[in-house]
């Protein structure tokens, strides 16, 4: 058995040692930071990569709702689609 460093009892390298370990829950939490951060990084270069999908997709809309007024403006009017081609 090893003995006490001078000047410290066995109770105490035993507090000393308890208090040098690491808490329980630390490598969990490391884990979820570092799934978070990758999770992150993960994400920004998925929208990177379908950035000008996501452009389209909102310009189209906006054009779909500024021309809706004109569509059902000559929907009353009787401004229909006409006769099937053929």
């Amino acid at each position: 058995m090893a003995t006490a460093p001078e000047g410290l009892d066995s109770t105490a390298t035993d507090e000393l040692r308890a208090s040098s370990r690491l808490p329980p829950w630390l490598p969990r939490l490391l884990l979820m930071i570092i799934a978070y951060v990758v999770g992150a990084f993960l994400l920004l270069q998925m929208l990177a990569r379908v950035r000008g999908l996501l452009f389209m997709i909102v310009v189209s809309l906006f054009l779909s709702f500024a021309i809706e007024p004109a569509v059902n403006f000559l929907a009353q009017r009787g401004g229909g689609a006409g006769p099937p081609p053929g």
